[in-house]
C-alpha cells in the first residue's frame, strides 16, 4: 500500500484549506447560475411582453449588467457627444428656449448620432442598453412632445409644422410589415396587440 510522504501531506494542506475556504463562493455561484437559468426559462415561457420584460430586467440585475448600463463610457459609441447633446437639449427645454431647442434638435437629427444604434450596445444585456442612450432618446421624444404642445408667440404654427415635416423626413416613418398570409394572421394579431399595449 502506497503511503504519501510527510512532505507531500504538508503541501496538500494549503490546497485543501483553500478549497474549503472557497466553498461558500462556489455555492454562491451555483445559486446565482440556478437563478439565471430560472430567469432565462421565464423569458422563454413568458406569455406577455410585461412578463418577459420583468424576467429580462431581473436577469440583468442578477447577472450584474446594471453596472454596465450605469457606466456611460464605452468604445462602441461617442458617449461624450451624447452627454453634451443631452445637456444642451435639457437646458433648452427646461429654460423654455423654443427656437434654441428646435435648432439643437435639427442639428443632431439622425437616428445614429454618436453611433447610438451600434448593435454592440444592444447585445450585452437582455433588456435595454446604456442608461445614457436611453435618457438621450427619452429626452428627444419629450422635447418633440414639448414643441408640439407648446403655445408660444416665439414660433408660428407654420414654423412648427415645417419643423415637424423636416423632422419626419429625417427620421422617416416607421412601418410594420407582417407576412405569411392568413396562416400566420393569428400570430400577427398577438404581435400587433403587444406593440399597441406598450405604446409602440
Amino acid at each position: 500500500m502506497f503511503e504519501m510522504p510527510l512532505s507531500g501531506r504538508m503541501e496538500i494542506r494549503p490546497v485543501m484549506r483553500s478549497l474549503v475556504e472557497s466553498l461558500p463562493d462556489f455555492r454562491r455561484m451555483a445559486r446565482r447560475n440556478r437563478k439565471l437559468a430560472a430567469l432565462e426559462r421565464e423569458m422563454r415561457e413568458a406569455l406577455t411582453y410585461a412578463d418577459w420584460r420583468e424576467a429580462a430586467i431581473g436577469y440583468d440585475r442578477e447577472a450584474g449588467f446594471e453596472e454596465w448600463k450605469l457606466n456611460d463610457a464605452s468604445p462602441h459609441y461617442d458617449f461624450k457627444l451624447i452627454q453634451r447633446r443631452l445637456a444642451q437639449i435639457l437646458g433648452a427645454r427646461e429654460g423654455g428656449y423654443i427656437r434654441r431647442l428646435m435648432f439643437i434638435l435639427q442639428e443632431g437629427l439622425h437616428g445614429n448620432l454618436g453611433n447610438i444604434s451600434n448593435p454592440l450596445l444592444y447585445q450585452f444585456t437582455r433588456f435595454g442598453t446604456k442608461r445614457l442612450v436611453e435618457r438621450y432618446l427619452d429626452e428627444v421624444c419629450e422635447s418633440l412632445d414639448f414643441l408640439c404642445d407648446c403655445e408660444s408667440a416665439e414660433i408660428t404654427d407654420e414654423e412648427k409644422l415645417e419643423f415637424f415635416e423636416s423632422t419626419s423626413y429625417t427620421y422617416g416613418q416607421s412601418s410594420l410589415m407582417l407576412s405569411g398570409g392568413a396562416a400566420l394572421g393569428i400570430y400577427h394579431m398577438g404581435v400587433v396587440k403587444s406593440l399597441w399595449e406598450n405604446g409602440l
